[in-house]
């Protein structure tokens, strides 16, 4: 049997939708029989958010509106959020404006919503099992201009200032989206460096890099850093941004060796050993070490049940020693719950250190009626 395919784009965000049938396993096993359930994928702009009660809430995406149940999984690109954070109006850094209607954003209204999950087709009900939302994804990627340590003035790529967004919702901060200790049951503190200093802009490799020192290029190369930034231009002038890298390794705030995540994507297919995680990161090596193996592993829900995928091997960059680079791709999965993870996460053997991230989360139902 042939099964119709639907490609679509979202910036760097690559969505596949396979639809087909009306039975959906474990996740329809539960709901009324006498209803008829469709997959569907909307993606568009925020258009209202009404939150109806505690781990409920109503949003309008691109026209549609969307139930949010207490089991959906909802996400900004740093953190994993409640209906309650889905529905504060607190304001982001001068948000601007919206791109549907040119009014003033609010909070995530006016930004960007991906939502998958199933439609009653006698009700008409369309209940999400992920939810995305954020206030843009736009990308500035450029030569560094000015920065403390080469003009005193604030980190700037093409003459726009960068400015890191620090808001529990959607943030540049790490480790409130990132590194974490384990204390022996599970990676439940989250780990500071000893300086006490904050990570929100990071090298090619993850690491986080002292900000005041962004100047040069690495070595005696006389040109300017590359700066990567992702976020949305605020009403300002400036760029706010939950995501900065420089494209050189720079000061490093702490040179502990351990492993870090730079992109993961989690894709369930609803087919026996056919999910799949595809993942990517860094490392600092220890000292005479020229690769060490990552383990790669999923939080599978907020209790911080863990599902461990497999193992990648970091390999040394010799002209950027002790930095190495890895990849990891499993397409043969179960995910635990029938759900992807809510984070990926990552660790180095040798080290108690754990870097996590929200993944790129599809639900890709695959059906045969």
């Amino acid at each position: 049997m042939t099964l119709p395919t639907l490609f679509k784009s979202h910036s760097h965000r690559l969505r596949q939708a396979l639809r087909v049938g009306l039975t959906m396993g474990a996740i329809t096993a539960s709901l009324p029989a006498a209803a008829a359930y469709v997959f569907f994928s909307v993606e568009g702009v925020t258009q209202s958010i009404v939150q109806t009660s505690w781990g409920t809430a109503t949003i309008v995406c691109n026209g549609v509106t969307v139930e949010i149940t207490p089991t959906t999984m909802i996400a900004t690109p740093s953190s994993n959020i409640t209906v309650t954070d889905l529905a504060d109006t607190t304001n982001f850094d001068a948000p601007g404006f919206s791109p549907l209607d040119k009014s003033n954003r609010s909070a995530f209204l006016g930004g960007s919503c991906i939502a998958d999950g199933l439609r009653d087709t006698t009700t008409g009900d369309a209940r999400a099992m992920t939810l995305d939302v954020e206030i843009a994804e736009n990308v500035l990627v450029g030569s560094l201009t000015a920065s403390p340590a080469r003009n005193g003035q604030p980190l700037a790529v093409m003459g726009v200032e960068i400015s890191p967004l620090h808001d529990n919702r959607l943030s540049a901060e790490d480790p409130m989206k990132g590194m974490w200790k384990n204390t022996g049951t599970s990676f439940t503190a989250k780990w500071v460096h000893a300086t006490g200093a904050t990570e929100h802009i990071h090298n090619l490799y993850g690491f986080g890099i002292d900000p005041t020192k962004i100047n040069f290029a690495k070595g005696s190369t006389i040109t300017a850093d590359s700066i990567a930034a992702v976020g949305y231009l605020g009403s300002d002038g400036k760029f706010h941004a939950y995501d900065i890298e420089t494209l050189a390794p720079g000061t490093v705030l702490d040179a502990t060796s351990r492993a870090t995540l730079s992109d993961a994507k989690a894709v369930d297919n609803f087919i026996s050993l056919n999910d799949v995680i595809d993942a990517r990161g860094g490392c600092r090596l220890p000292a005479g070490k020229t690769s060490q193996i990552v383990t790669v592993f999923g939080e599978v829900n907020s209790s911080g049940t863990i599902q461990t995928y497999g193992q990648a091997n970091c390999i040394q960059i010799p002209l950027d020693a002790p930095y190495g680079r890895w990849r990891f791709t499993n397409a043969k999965l179960n995910f635990v719950g029938n759900l992807p993870p809510r984070r990926v996460g990552v660790t180095m053997a040798g080290t108690v250190l754990h870097d996590l991230i929200v993944p790129r989360r599809r639900v890709i139902p695959v059906v045969v009626p």
